[in-house]
């Protein structure tokens, strides 16, 4: 079944622009919409149910980065990734589509390999959202615990950011107000900090980011490498347990793929050292992602946390 596209501008020949790179592509189906209002609410009604929304960021009454937050408060639209479309060269616009929830963004004119290629990264996004969803049922048959839901408790997935310097970029974006209810969870396998194993072909520096892309973690959390060692999630959870779970969550995901060191001939199997800290004020945010990094160098960096 080929995916779903929905396309909100107010210009119909930037709508027919865009169908057409589409169809290009091999994509079909695609809704046009020249009004968001009317677009946010055959969402919220659930007429339109896209796998892809592409808005454009100059509309009239109401701009593409409000028509993606009222896109995002919808429930059944919170893993349908959104590109922002955007001949605005403003320095403000693309944080706050990103904070708005927009999950890319596309400048105009576009040329049409670089669309092409944001289009089917998102598709592959998308794939993921919809893997997540299915874990997510998964774990909550395996805990039994009956609890309410919550669009915050909807599991997603946040892309691997490409550098350090985007993982803190995309940690500044965030509202002041917010850092002090973040948590940090450094991790790292214990092999790579003590050092007792010898080098060599490790099987593990080739799939533990894998491993870890694959981890149930909740909606709004960020999860990045910040070194070829070191992975880093960011999570904006209140409550010390659900940050407890999700670090669990981690942990027994590296136990059960069972890695080791290609060189060593106990073939023991490699543990994941994980540290957790919270920021003490809103200025030492980065500072708290420093001390967990930090933590995984001490001999008390636990499996428990």
């Amino acid at each position: 079944m080929q995916p779903q596209f929905l396309i909100i501008d107010d210009s119909m020949a930037s709508l027919e622009s865009i169908r057409r790179s589409l169809k290009k592509m091999g994509f079909e189906n695609a809704t046009k919409l020249t009004d968001p209002t009317e677009a946010v609410a055959a969402l919220s009604a659930g007429t339109l149910q896209p796998d892809i929304i592409l808005i454009d960021y100059m509309m009239p009454e109401m701009n593409g980065v409000e028509t993606c937050a009222r896109i995002r408060l919808i429930d059944a639209m919170i893993d349908v990734p959104i590109i922002m479309l955007t001949g605005n060269e403003s320095a403000d616009i693309l944080p706050n589509a990103f904070l708005a929830g927009a999950n890319d963004y596309i400048a105009k004119p576009y040329e049409p390999s670089e669309f092409a290629a944001r289009v089917r990264s998102c598709l592959r996004l998308k794939t993921e959202f919809d893997y997540r969803k299915y874990l997510e049922d998964k774990v909550d048959q395996l805990e039994s615990k009956p609890r309410e839901r919550s669009s915050r408790d909807r599991i997603t997935v946040q892309p691997c950011l490409l550098s350090s310097e985007d993982f803190y970029v995309a940690i500044d974006a965030f509202p002041r107000e917010n850092w002090q209810s973040m948590s940090f969870a450094a991790m790292c396998l214990d092999r790579a900090m003590t050092n007792t194993l010898p080098l060599g072909s490790l099987k593990a520096r080739e799939s533990l980011a894998n491993i870890l892309c694959h981890v149930p973690i909740p909606a709004g959390c960020l999860f990045a490498p910040l070194n070829s060692e070191v992975f880093c999630c960011a999570m904006q959870l209140d409550d010390p347990q659900e940050v407890n779970k999700v670090a669990q969550r981690f942990l027994l995901a590296v136990d059960k793929a069972a890695l080791f060191d290609a060189k060593d001939p106990r073939r023991k199997p490699l543990e994941l050292r994980i540290a957790v800290t919270r920021p003490q004020s809103e200025s030492s945010i980065v500072g708290a992602i420093g001390d967990a990094i930090s933590a995984l160098t001490t001999s008390k960096a636990s499996r428990s946390v």
